[in-house]
């Protein structure tokens, strides 16, 4: 049972994975930072936030169930309620405004591509990037759909 409890630590390793992510968003994703714009920041405080918490919660559950300690396995079930209620309210207000993230997403995402965007010959990341998704695009539209000029 002590294994397969440690088994289900993965939370500890989900940490980190969050920790890494966030750090590279802050500090060296300079094209993550271009697309994503002035919500880039703000995106990596929340990673390095949920990593270190869940980080913290996966060394108490090993810590918990390797010495058998029951307060920090209790501990370590508490939190991990306590995240899964958190994830489900923000997916709650995910979805009851919808519309406005929607619309908040579009507008930062739009202002971001119109300025880091520099045509079709472009070399930079972003503009390969939009560059290819718009010939994956066009080459799923069938003939009939498409206006020759």
């Amino acid at each position: 049972m002590r294994y397969l409890m440690l088994l289900l630590c993965v939370i500890l390793i989900s940490g980190f994975v969050l920790l890494g992510l966030g750090a590279w968003i802050r500090y060296g994703a300079a094209t993550f930072v271009d697309v994503l714009g002035p919500y880039s920041s703000q995106l990596s405080y929340i990673c390095i936030g949920m990593g270190s918490v869940r980080s913290f919660t996966g060394l108490i559950g090993c810590c918990g169930v390797w010495k058998e300690n029951h307060f920090f396995i209790m501990l370590f079930f508490f939190i991990v309620t306590m995240l899964f209620v958190a994830e489900i309210i923000g997916t709650v207000f995910v979805l009851t405004y919808r519309n406005l993230v929607r619309l908040v997403v579009r507008d930062a995402s739009k202002n971001s591509l119109m300025t880091a965007n520099m045509g079709p010959a472009a070399k930079d990341p972003i503009s390969t990037a939009w560059n290819t998704v718009m010939v994956k695009e066009l080459a799923q539209i069938p003939a009939f759909c498409v206006k020759k000029r």
